[in-house]
């Protein structure tokens, strides 16, 4: 008889002000969604932040020391407009039409 696993892979990144986190911070931002696509690898979704609360450099920090702290991720995965620089440094995977696909190396 087999033996079936489930596993939860997907992940939705929430960014709360100074002070406050997940259990008593209300209201929050909605930052963007992770899929966990493989052993090591992430999907991130797209930028959900606010116009007027946009992702910071210190954002992206804690994303990849949690990602590679906590979850054990090697690279993470996004599409971005032509021209829009990737949230870390990486290479073009693929083009299509006005959209190229990332993969960024984020271990330390």
């Amino acid at each position: 008889m087999s033996t079936v696993h489930i596993e939860v892979k997907q992940a939705t990144v929430r960014r709360f002000a100074e002070g406050l986190s997940y259990g008593n911070g209300d209201p929050f931002n909605l930052v963007c969604t992770l899929d966990f696509i493989g052993r090591g690898e992430v999907q991130m979704g797209a930028d959900l932040a606010w116009p007027g609360h946009p992702i910071t450099r210190a954002d992206l920090r804690e994303l990849r020391r949690q990602l590679v702290d906590d979850y054990r991720a090697k690279r993470l995965y996004c599409w971005r407009v032509k021209g829009a620089a990737p949230p870390f440094r990486g290479r073009i995977v693929r083009e299509d039409g006005p959209l190229v696909y990332w993969e960024m190396p984020i271990e330390a």
